[in-house]
């Protein structure tokens, strides 16, 4: 929880209106379409730090229209 509190602190403020929801290790956020690539590119950005000495890493899924294209199908 505390990381993940972290991250969300880290996000610029423009994040707020996007974002829809925090599921437990995943931030859902609703981008305008062209800003998908720079808005995952932040998310990433905010989401990887250290703590404590410990490298902290993040990923970010794949955008879509739905939350069900964000997975990947194999």
């Amino acid at each position: 929880r505390d990381l993940m509190a972290e991250m969300l602190l880290r996000l610029p403020q423009h994040f707020a209106p996007w974002l829809r929801g925090v599921v437990h290790d995943e931030v859902i956020v609703s981008v305008p379409r062209e800003f998908s690539r720079d808005a995952a590119r932040e998310l990433k950005a905010a989401g990887t730090f250290e703590f404590r000495g410990v490298p902290i890493t993040c990923g970010v899924g794949p955008a879509g229209e739905r939350w069900s294209d964000c997975y990947s199908k194999d």
